[in-house]
């Protein structure tokens, strides 16, 4: 339900989908390669998606068919940033602690932090990402992302980050 390949599932194990039959399953029936590019909405002029969670730091979610999430950032920070020059992203195996520092990314002498929407550890990061930075920003909600996480308490953290009208909501302010 979280990743939104099924409309309605009472869960009962909380959410663990690493530790899920049905999970499990689903997978089977349909594994997760790569990043696909969502539909997207304009709010306020910025590229949204309803399918994604949003910190308001600037970082989406999102779940994946395996109970990891996807992260990246929004294209209100891309675009009022620009075109970063570079992307620091964390190593694979480090904990990553929700709306605390995890990434980094600069434009010339201009560097900005950027918060984990989610609390876990990195499983994977955009090479592509890392190699060259403007590439989070030609597609930020695809082939830009730029890490994997293994969550650690994701119903707790998604219960923190906007989703659906709140995010549309929340851009017009922004």
């Amino acid at each position: 339900m979280l990743s939104g390949r099924v409309a309605l599932k009472y869960c009962a194990n909380g959410f663990d989908c690493a530790h899920c039959e049905y999970d499990q399953m689903l997978d089977d029936l349909q594994p997760s390669v790569e990043s696909t590019t969502p539909e997207v909405i304009y709010s306020a002029g910025f590229a949204i998606s309803d399918h994604y969670y949003f910190h308001r730091g600037h970082a989406w979610a999102r779940v994946e068919y395996s109970g990891r999430v996807r992260c990246g950032l929004d294209d209100f920070a891309l675009r009022l940033f620009g075109p970063p020059d570079g992307v620091a992203l964390p190593e694979l195996g480090q904990p990553l602690v929700a709306s605390e520092p995890a990434m980094e990314f600069w434009r010339g002498p201009h560097r900005a932090s950027v918060a984990s929407p989610v609390a876990g550890v990195v499983v994977a990061v955009n090479a592509a990402v890392r190699e060259e930075g403007r590439a989070a920003y030609r597609e930020p909600y695809g082939s830009g992302w730029l890490i994997m996480v293994e969550p650690s308490h994701l119903r707790q953290d998604l219960r923190r980050l906007l989703y659906g009208a709140e995010v549309r909501a929340w851009m017009e302010s922004e």
